[in-house]
């Protein structure tokens, strides 16, 4: 249990609303410890606060606690089933705990959040991911579109639906949306995505530039190395290849694919 002094009964301090509301500035603020202690106090102020519940249990989460986490999430949904957030936290503590069951209690409590909201684009982003990842990538797209269109200058939207649009050979659209996250940002995973995307198109030759930028980021990137021999490969440079399978496999000597390449 987590110990905290209530204030005294005659103390100006003694609203539950006043903590919190510390705990939501807190919460803003990155601030995760103090905002548990201050719904703590509201809690125990006002044990039937269901907002206090929900952003204890944000604050649970991002201390790593995904279990207790899940216990606030719960309780907060129990004093009132309508607060949305609240199906979306308990979603990402139950995607946190070990157990495939708790994948169908997390995609559930995203559906209870989109029929509350059906407009809210966190549940849809993250319902999206947990479809993707789970392999329906069709029913997937349409979430991750709704959270791409919602957030269109974050990165992560337009590359979960990259590799959305991937898994269901939507390439040429796949390709676009890993060029929009790229021009949000570079990173080595999105460079990546895109050129295995132009290989799967039958564009390897447009694979290459990609692929450097890729490892200019990330000169160890076993993936990136690995997926410039099989271009290389495929645009009929063997010793090319070669010498990128054996670059891959100086960094992982296991690397499946790379040994593959070798054969």
């Amino acid at each position: 249990a987590i110990l905290v002094n209530l204030p005294q009964a005659n103390s100006p301090e003694h609203d539950p609303q006043l903590h919190h509301d510390r705990a939501e500035v807190a919460l803003r603020q990155s601030q995760w410890q103090r905002a548990l202690d201050e719904c703590t106090i509201a809690i125990d102020l006002d044990p039937t606060y269901a907002s206090a519940f929900h952003n204890r249990a944000v604050a649970h989460l991002h201390l790593g606690d995904a279990t207790r986490a899940r216990t606030d999430a719960r309780r907060a949904l129990q004093l009132n089933a309508r607060m949305a957030r609240a199906h979306i936290v308990l979603a990402r503590a139950s995607k946190a705990i070990p157990g495939a069951w708790r994948e169908a209690e997390a995609e559930q409590a995203l559906r209870n959040a989109l029929q509350i909201d059906p407009d809210l684009p966190e549940a849809h982003a993250d319902l999206g991911r947990l479809l993707r990842r789970s392999g329906r990538p069709l029913a997937a797209i349409t979430h991750l579109e709704t959270a791409r269109d919602a957030f269109p200058h974050d990165f992560w939207s337009h590359y979960e639906l990259g590799t959305a649009l991937y898994a269901a050979n939507r390439w040429p659209e796949a390709i676009g949306a890993y060029k929009a996250a790229l021009a949000i940002e570079s990173r080595p995973e999105a460079f990546n995505a895109l050129a295995v995307s132009y290989v799967a198109h039958g564009q390897p030759e447009m694979a290459i530039e990609p692929l450097q930028k890729a490892l200019a980021l990330a000169p160890n990137d076993v993936a990136a190395l690995t997926n410039r021999g099989w271009v290389e490969l495929q645009i009929s440079r063997p010793s090319a290849a070669l010498d990128w399978f054996r670059k891959a496999l100086r960094y992982q000597p296991e690397a499946p694919s790379a040994r593959a390449g070798m054969a």
